[in-house]
């Protein structure tokens, strides 16, 4: 039996879905596994701004800041990965770098996400803290 061009197309488009998804899930299921919270980082990061409500604001501040320094060191060293060293087969090298880069891609995404949220959480904080005051000087990171 032979499929027609468009039947084929289809089909190869399908596999590729099924294996991005699987890909997706390995990588997330990766990530629970080596957490130490035994969820995702993502998951962390709104279980750490929510529960800053019920905190002292100091506490909560303290808490984000950590969570940023952690996804800015996670996200330098992804970006840091993705760089193509000088050397001979320069234009191999450059190649199987780019396919590392569109994985990388989704990764550095959703790391900038994290940082963008977690930071909007900083300045909400921060601006909590200095509108309704605190009980002292802020804390040092």
């Amino acid at each position: 039996m032979v499929l027609d061009p468009l039947s084929a197309l289809s089909l190869a488009g399908t596999v590729v879905q099924f294996i991005d998804f699987g890909s997706k899930l390995l990588s997330e299921s990766c990530d629970i596994y080596r957490s130490a919270t035994g969820t995702s980082p993502g998951n962390h990061d709104l279980e750490i701004t929510t529960e800053g409500d019920e905190a002292p604001e100091e506490d909560a501040l303290v808490g984000l800041a950590r969570a940023c320094k952690e996804v800015a060191d996670d996200l330098l060293s992804t970006v840091q990965q993705l760089k193509v060293e000088h050397g001979p087969h320069r234009k191999w090298r450059s190649f199987l770098q780019a396919l590392k880069n569109i994985r990388g891609k989704e990764k550095v995404h959703s790391l900038r996400q994290r940082m963008d949220s977690l930071r909007m959480q900083l300045v909400l904080q921060l601006v909590t803290i200095l509108r309704y005051g605190s009980n002292g000087p802020l804390p040092q990171f």
